[in-house]
């Protein structure tokens, strides 16, 4: 009788330990689910953010070539050009060799 119970409460002791065990991993399982979606929110944030930072710096270069362009053709020098828009020299000198080959072709 004595064995028997013994062997009873093992069991109900070796129960209550799966039943926990099982419990932790199931939490832990859930905690890294939230974990992880919480990261991907963050990654699609900062994915968002510096994809808007590149727009922004791609349209001011447009509009600096832009600018570029219009006094090129207007006749300011290509020193001043770059002093105003901030491009590098080279580029603002195939700028210039593109506008004069392009009025060529006219």
């Amino acid at each position: 009788m004595a064995g028997r119970m013994l062997e009873e409460l093992s069991a109900d002791e070796k129960a209550r330990q799966l039943y926990q065990a099982r419990e932790k991993a199931l939490l832990d399982q859930k905690s890294a689910m939230v974990y992880q979606k919480i990261k991907l929110k963050e990654a699609e944030e900062k994915g968002m953010q510096r994809g808007l930072e590149k727009g922004i710096e791609k349209g001011k270069k447009e509009e600096k070539i832009l600018v570029a362009r219009q006094a090129l053709q207007k006749g300011i020098d290509i020193d001043t050009v770059v002093d105003i828009t901030e491009l590098d020299r080279e580029e603002v000198e195939k700028l210039k060799e593109s506008i004069e080959k392009g009025s060529n072709t006219n």
